[in-house]
């Protein structure tokens, strides 16, 4: 990082330096969308890797790098990895047939389960041919597979092998699907590349056909068919999969990771970076990205303020609200403190600001956090400053009650020299009520 932006990174952090504590409860709260469907997603410190669709078709678990499960809708908690990993990057999750456990897998092999998915061995210390990248089980649930990026298979219990490509020209694998009578799966490589073995056929490539990585596969309830996401939120359907919509470039900075199917419902569920999922079916509400709950009305009311002000609104950004999660999440661990700003410059931006609070009880609203913030001249000269373009905002619940958020501030570089900032007047606050939303 050259010395300018280093010096506006403390700038910046000088300005709104400071202490907001408040009292906020905490309650959760779920949503049911079309056919396939979702609940509020989790909160992940670190990065979302793979998602998988409860049997029942309705829920997900997805899984983070450091082992961490989220849950939503129907499908149950039945445990995490993050004390058991040992410092390797989780990489896939695989549910039991009776939606009641799931297997977590390790890029080096390590498999956990959980719930009532039973232990049939692990890769971990055999000699891999590349790193795993996925697990599959069985229809039975007495097996599982590990399948590895150089397309090496390694399977336990009833699980068998149906082959595996001897030479990769599309690139590594990077995801598989196992057809619904388990005698056979797909792997898909990260240039779109299908490889089908057992008794998967083969209903068409996405290789050459979008200039994409690719970021999971997944079959239709059929097994006559199969959907490939790309990073960039893409979605093709081969076979008799039926197209519902995508994401495709709905989340700057916050790339698709995973792509996910039930055999019990219509649809699909895309999963994003950041631990956020969403859902597509025939009757699915168009999707896009953008804040939810405490963070959608912390973001409404700060663009209100400036709307009254004649200022221009800021853009919610997808992977500054990543980071305010992931730093709302570790203030949990380790205390109110403002984080270093310096890691938020990627190339686009040449200013930022951040915002930070936290409280517990039961009588504060995300509008609490609002006009607390409003109050203080630190924070409201971020909120107000027509130096800052865009915003991403995190609000995370720990399980204790206490309540933690984050607002990130950008002024893109490529919009030149930021204006200079100004302390603007406390009052009117436009949106002094509290509201009623809260955790």
């Amino acid at each position: 990082m050259d010395e300018h932006k280093s010096r506006v990174a403390r700038r910046v952090a000088a300005l709104i330096a400071g202490s907001l504590l408040i009292p906020v409860g905490a309650h959760r709260a779920g949503a049911v969308v079309g056919n396939a469907t979702a609940t509020a997603n989790p909160t992940f410190a670190a990065a979302a890797m793979n998602i998988e669709g409860d049997p029942s078709g309705n829920g997900t678990w997805s899984v983070a790098a450091d082992g961490r499960v989220g849950t939503a809708g129907s499908a149950g908690g039945y445990g995490h990895a993050t004390g058991e990993n040992n410092g390797a990057f989780v990489m896939g999750i695989a549910a039991s047939p009776t939606g009641n456990g799931y297997w977590i897998a390790t890029h080096n092999g390590a498999v956990f389960s959980h719930g009532d998915a039973h232990f049939y061995g692990s890769a971990y210390g055999r000699s891999l041919r590349g790193h795993v990248v996925d697990i599959e089980a069985t229809p039975t649930g007495r097996g599982y597979w590990l399948f590895t990026d150089q397309g090496q298979v390694i399977r336990f219990g009833d699980a068998e092998s149906h082959g595996g490509p001897s030479a990769l020209t599309k690139g590594p694998i990077v995801d598989v699907a196992v057809t619904p009578s388990g005698d056979g799966y797909w792997m898909v490589s990260s240039q779109g590349g299908v490889y089908n073995y057992g008794d998967a056929r083969w209903y068409g490539t996405a290789y050459g056909k979008t200039g994409a990585t690719i970021a999971g596969i997944a079959p239709t309830r059929s097994g006559k068919g199969y959907y490939i996401a790309t990073a960039k939120g893409g979605v093709l359907a081969f076979g008799d999969a039926g197209w519902y919509g995508s994401l495709r470039n709905l989340c700057p900075g916050n790339p698709i990771v995973g792509v996910a199917t039930s055999r019990a419902v219509n649809g699909y569920w895309l999963l994003v970076q950041s631990g956020r999922s969403f859902a597509f079916s025939p009757s699915a509400a168009t999707a896009k990205c953008g804040p939810t709950g405490p963070a959608a009305d912390l973001f409404d009311r700060l663009n209100d303020e400036r709307r009254a002000r004649g200022l221009p609104a800021l853009r919610w950004d997808d992977k500054l609200a990543s980071e305010s999660r992931a730093w709302s999440v570790e203030m949990s661990r380790s205390g109110f403190r403002h984080s270093d700003l310096t890691r938020l410059f990627d190339g686009r931006f040449n200013l930022v600001g951040e915002n930070i609070a936290w409280g517990r009880g039961s009588n504060v609203t995300a509008g609490t956090l609002h006009v607390a913030w409003m109050r203080s001249d630190g924070h409201r000269q971020n909120m107000l400053a027509r130096s800052f373009e865009t915003i991403g905002i995190g609000v995370y619940c720990a399980a204790d009650g206490t309540m933690w958020a984050t607002q990130e501030f950008g002024h893109f570089t490529s919009s030149g020299t930021p204006p200079a900032m100004t302390m603007p007047a406390a009052n009117p606050i436009d949106r002094d009520d509290s509201g009623t939303v809260r955790c």
